[in-house]
């Protein structure tokens, strides 16, 4: 069916973007279902990656933006293969942007949609290759795109291709409001991801 020659090439787009970056790894893979009416599939590998392809942990999270995204412009930091971008599509949102600095991550974001049958209708920004903290500074510059519901998952610490040394216990409070500098006037959220013990602002 037309979903699963999709699911097919966004595939092989991920597997060759791992094997640029000298992975050999998304070949291993298997494709998981998460429990309930709207069970998300998902494309895991099992071997040779730090982290398989999805955080068992976030799944209340990402039923939570299922369920809140209809109609909303949703932004994905640190997006990762998806996991809440494609949430939101699921949940009815209008747009569902996903940033991050890996293009293997981004190319399973692409599989992740396929495998659940969602299309972003040639959006170039749905999956974007990008530092997020410049993408920050910059769509807030440009303000020409402003999203309902901004959800960031940062790792604990990150400097590398970064302007920024960022450290979740130190930093968390900036990075929230240049967040915010992205959110539309009214009734806008943002979903926060927090992977350190304490914060200091």
């Amino acid at each position: 069916d037309a979903d699963g020659v999709l699911a097919d090439a966004a595939r092989r787009s991920a597997d060759e973007a791992a094997a640029k970056e000298g992975k050999d790894t998304h070949g291993d893979r298997v494709v998981v279902r998460e429990p309930g009416l709207f069970g998300l599939k998902y494309g895991l590998w099992l071997t040779g990656e730090e982290h398989v392809g999805v955080f068992l942990d976030s799944r209340p999270a990402r039923e939570l933006v299922r369920s809140v995204s209809a109609g909303k412009r949703v932004l994905n930091l640190f997006s990762y293969t998806g996991g809440f971008g494609a949430a939101a599509s699921v949940g009815g949102a209008a747009c569902s942007h996903n940033v991050d600095s890996k293009a293997p991550c981004l190319a399973a974001a692409r599989v992740n949609y396929a495998l659940n049958g969602l299309r972003t209708d040639g959006d170039w920004r749905a999956f974007q290759k990008k530092d997020v903290i410049r993408f920050l500074v910059m769509t807030a510059k440009k303000g020409d795109t402003r999203y309902d519901l901004v959800v960031v998952d940062p790792p604990p610490r990150f400097s590398r291709n970064s302007d920024w040394a960022f450290e979740a216990e130190r930093h968390t409070g900036q990075l929230l409001a240049m967040c915010v500098e992205v959110c539309g006037d009214t009734n806008a959220s943002i979903l926060i991801g927090l992977n350190a013990l304490t914060v200091s602002d």
